[in-house]
């Protein structure tokens, strides 16, 4: 499995809205994707329950989790490993690195790319325009 962060706007090439962690799993080809509260700290309590119940409703007890070497992943990587009960075997790129994870960042551009489809369809039923006051 991959993990990373991600920033998410209303547009492509637009202001960053929101953080985002997306996890894409290798095996089965599956894509979750979230809003992250903050990518450290005790906010990230909820990135940590997020992974397990997606690792563990995929089906999966032991994994490997490939993510890049940036401080917030590999502590949030941690308390991953600590949280699961089944094994979790930690694999790092380097830092920042999107070549070392194609797969989770091709899941990126699909997650980004439904949402703002979605968003794009909801502001025109609405007969709205969505700002960054309203992430």
């Amino acid at each position: 499995m991959e993990i990373d962060f991600f920033f998410l706007g209303t547009r492509a090439g637009g202001p960053n809205l929101l953080t985002c962690l997306a996890l894409a799993d290798r095996s089965s080809g599956a894509v979750a994707g979230t809003v992250a509260p903050k990518k450290g700290g005790t906010e990230a309590e909820f990135l940590v329950e997020w992974m397990t119940h997606h690792v563990s409703a995929w089906g999966y007890k032991d994994i490997l989790l490939h993510a890049d070497a940036e401080p917030a992943m590999v502590s949030l990587v941690k308390r991953i490993q600590k949280a699961r009960e089944g094994r979790t075997v930690p694999e790092h790129g380097a830092g920042y690195s999107h070549q070392s994870q194609g797969l989770v960042e091709q899941a990126i551009k699909s997650l980004e790319g439904h949402t703002r489809t979605l968003l794009s369809n909801l502001a025109e039923r609405l007969g709205v325009e969505f700002t960054e006051e309203d992430a």
